[in-house]
């Protein structure tokens, strides 16, 4: 309210509710860009009844219980391409989000936007029916053949049903968004319980000690958002209760990949071009493998009034050049 009486000379990163009161205003000038933050979805690709690090002790790797239904791949990318992520932008989201398909933002050197999960409920059955999880009388999907009854022959026949826990609290328009998912889960046969818990109490416990299944949180990442994954998805970060890998995602060539980008021999001296390139093949991997569903990044948008002069801002520094800037008065 001082900003939109002219108190103020700026409004840095206005909530989404206020945009439509500055868009196409012309008494303001107005900045968009994409913010440091993502969202995504968490799975857990090891047994939640049997945590473990990634290495024991004395450094030697653990070979860990999998997940019974999320350590296979094809699971993951049917519960991937199930979710109508642009759905949700548009219809709960007001427009004001992107979408991302991988750890990275639009407008930094390693995005790619030809990594968007796309939306596709028929292909996400018949990945489904690949992994050995079938529709039978019931509404949803049982395990026929499934990659788990190698470990345990009678799993053969459990219903497909996974726990995803969801930030309570957040306001009706939140848990419609978040309803919605849940229901394009079950629409493919998949028996999903979200539960709307609190996050200190019941959600951060649970990852940390990685017990759950499923939940939904996000990132944001610090200045610049560092394209160096490692810290979340690398093999050293699966650590019970300290470490950020919490869903126990493994994948040696991923952490060679972030290793490489980070040595000047074979980066020409940290160059970022050369380094970008690496990031982008970490995020084929990461899109491919999906231990997060990838969902989105937030629109942001600055204001300023009309007799700021020489504001220069760019997605990350939007008081960049404050030095220059100039308010005439009469």
């Amino acid at each position: 309210e001082r900003f939109k009486a002219g108190e103020l000379t700026i409004y840095d990163e206005i909530p989404g509710w206020e945009v439509e009161n500055f868009v196409a205003n012309p008494d303001f000038q107005m900045y968009e860009f994409t913010t440091r933050s993502w969202t995504y979805v968490g799975f857990n690709l090891a047994d939640p009844n049997n945590p473990q690090n990634a290495y024991d002790e004395d450094g030697n790797y653990i070979e860990q219980d999998p997940h019974p239904i999320l350590a296979d791949v094809l699971v993951r990318q049917a519960l991937s391409y199930a979710v109508d992520i642009d759905a949700v932008i548009e219809t709960y989201k007001g427009g004001l989000s992107v979408n991302i398909g991988a750890p990275t933002i639009p407008g930094y050197p390693d995005y790619n936007p030809d990594l968007l999960i796309e939306f596709n409920p028929d292909l996400s059955m018949e990945l489904l029916d690949e992994a050995g999880w079938v529709m039978e009388d019931g509404d949803y999907r049982v395990c026929r053949g499934c990659a788990y009854t190698e470990i345990n022959p009678d799993y053969e026949g459990t219903e497909l049903a996974l726990t995803w826990m969801v930030v309570s609290g957040l306001g009706e328009n939140f848990e419609n968004y978040m309803n919605f998912m849940a229901e394009q889960w079950r629409a493919i046969g998949v028996n999903i319980d979200a539960q709307f818990v609190d996050y200190g109490t019941v959600i951060g416990p649970a990852v940390d000690a990685q017990t759950f299944d499923m939940y939904y949180l996000g990132w944001r990442l610090g200045l610049p958002a560092d394209p160096d994954k490692i810290d979340i998805f690398g093999i050293n970060a699966d650590v019970v209760d300290a470490g950020y890998n919490s869903g126990s995602y493994h994948s040696p060539e991923l952490d060679q990949l972030f290793l490489d980008a980070r040595n000047p021999e074979l980066t020409d001296n940290c160059n970022m071009d050369v380094r970008a390139e690496l990031y982008k093949e970490a995020n084929v991997i990461l899109n491919h493998d999906l231990p997060y569903l990838f969902l989105w990044t937030n629109k942001g948008f600055t204001v300023a009034q009309n007799d700021l002069e020489n504001w220069n801002p760019a997605p990350q520094f939007r008081f960049q050049n404050e030095d220059a800037w100039v308010v005439k008065t009469n």
